[in-house]
């Protein structure tokens, strides 16, 4: 609706611009912060398919979690002082 990005748990009738592939738990560590995208879409753990000019753009216009920046530094704190939350 209106330019504005939506997720759909049922087809709204509407043509899809990219579909997003992904179990659960790889989606949540992505969006968390904890698997940089590229790294989940290079080892198959999210795939975009859709139009190859909007699923190349994919991995730097997904929106992560708000907390997603101060998790990866809390990991980063973690493995310098050898320890994992």
């Amino acid at each position: 609706e209106s330019g504005e990005t939506s997720v759909c748990l049922t087809d709204p009738g509407y043509s899809i611009d990219v579909t997003v592939t992904s179990d659960l738990s790889s989606m949540y560590q992505v969006w968390l912060g904890r698997i940089p995208i590229q790294d989940a879409v290079r080892k198959g753990q999210v795939v975009f398919e859709g139009e190859k000019a909007l699923t190349r753009r994919m991995p730097s216009v997904f929106q992560l979690s708000l907390v997603s920046e101060m998790v990866r530094d809390a990991e980063k704190v973690d493995r310098r002082v050898g320890t994992r939350a």
